[in-house]
């Protein structure tokens, strides 16, 4: 059964479509491997391959074409050593289309069953930027899928973030349908309670609910514990949201735009217990722009030599120094970065309870990946660590903590 990973972003700019192209074909030299192009009314995958696209999804949706009939092969000048053999791509329509930018449940429901039944190893989903239905409903259920951020557009952070609310709740959403299995055990004024603390914590506006871990607390308090909140507190601590590092040029940057917000927002808005997830980054390369103006996949452009680095001014060998300064500005805790005591002259600054372990697991997470990988950073080995990190996850956890192996549309709303 195919793995359906999700590509999406909180706002426009960050590079999403030329990390979902290049992604899907680093992938398919692990298995058989489809990038679908879901940004209706934009094709955005014309506008990185030079290729004539024969069947789209406008063939899809008005000429009954089959799924498999809109398949694409990657052209023979892409690749003629055929690595990218098990790469294929469907675009979506060439112009705008008001029924297909704006699909109903009936054509939602006929390209999701179309996509479930693809026999492929890995389904990669270019999703239009930002968060609507046409977003949502080509979400995995228990955790974003792939998110991509750049220091370049720090706004995307809090859309992001707005993601995950919107997942975890149509996820609770389900718990507390009427058709739920755990409706007859409770009575109907529990269940409008439960509509009600999700409809204050969706709305940015109502300040009574700050996020989940206030919501689970106040239900706590109505029901009791039980296998509800039980379930609830799973939902939290199992819901992951991975992120990839774009144009990634300096730690301190991305530190201060990307990595220090979207942490806090998440802890804010959503909870403490989400797990929040770096999968990698993708360093600053002007060949990447290139890439996209000639219409040539990165990951297939001539290599040029290598050129012998100054280390003293690069970041990568600077990321741990960095990463000390800033927790030594911010939190100022010695025993945390391994320091000298402080003298006993010395006024205490901070203690245990300052911490923000939220904030600093990312952190830890960054440096981790940086010892681990090859100090002579690019692109290309970039996608590999990104690529071998997401197989190792499919390969070693459950299938719902990465991606997913079927799509589903949103429930409906309680009554």
């Amino acid at each position: 059964m195919s793995r359906i990973i999700s590509i999406s972003s909180g706002k426009g700019g960050v590079g999403k479509t030329t990390f979902a192209l290049n992604y899907a074909l680093s992938l398919a030299k692990h298995g058989k491997t489809i990038l679908i192009d879901l940004d209706m009314g934009t094709s955005s995958i014309r506008n990185h391959l030079d290729a004539d696209i024969p069947f789209d999804l406008y063939h899809f949706f008005k000429k009954d074409a089959t799924l498999e009939q809109c398949i694409n092969q990657l052209p023979e000048h892409y690749d003629p050593a055929h690595i990218y053999d098990d790469f294929t791509y469907i675009a979506s329509p060439r112009g705008f289309f008001e029924d297909i930018v704006n699909l109903g449940y009936a054509q939602k429901l006929k390209l999701i069953t179309a996509i479930n039944k693809l026999d492929v190893d890995y389904i990669i989903l270019d999703l239009k930027a930002g968060l609507d239905y046409r977003v949502l409903d080509f979400l995995p259920r228990a955790n974003t899928g792939i998110v991509i951020f750049t220091p370049m557009v720090p706004s995307a952070v809090f859309a992001a973030a707005e993601i995950v609310v919107a997942l975890v709740i149509r996820r609770l959403r389900r718990l507390f349908a009427r058709n739920s299995p755990i409706y007859k055990n409770y009575s109907p004024k529990y269940f409008q309670l439960f509509k009600e603390l999700l409809n204050r914590i969706e709305d940015v506006y109502d300040s009574s609910l700050e996020n989940f871990d206030d919501f689970l607390s106040q239900l706590k308090e109505a029901i009791g514990p039980g296998p509800i909140t039980h379930y609830v507190e799973t939902v939290l601590h199992s819901f992951r949201a991975y992120y990839i590092l774009n144009q990634f040029n300096g730690l301190d940057q991305t530190i201060d735009k990307v990595v220090k917000p979207l942490s806090e927002t998440i802890r804010k808005r959503v909870s403490m217990y989400v797990q929040l997830i770096n999968l990698g980054w993708i360093v600053y390369d002007d060949l990447i722009l290139e890439s996209s103006t000639k219409k040539i996949p990165a990951l297939l452009m001539k290599k040029e030599p290598v050129k012998k680095k100054d280390y003293a001014d690069d970041p990568f060998k600077r990321l741990e120094l960095i990463r000390k300064a800033f927790l030594t500005k911010q939190i100022r805790h010695t025993k945390l970065l391994d320091l000298p005591p402080a003298s006993p002259k010395k006024k205490k600054i901070a203690d245990e309870s300052k911490i923000d372990p939220f904030l600093n697991a990312q952190l830890e997470m960054l440096v981790t990946m940086y010892n681990e990988s090859d100090r002579e950073q690019d692109f290309r080995k970039n996608f590999e660590y990104i690529t071998r990190h997401s197989l190792y996850i499919m390969k070693n956890c459950p299938y719902y903590s990465f991606g997913d192996k079927t799509l589903s549309l949103a429930t409906p709303e309680i009554e």
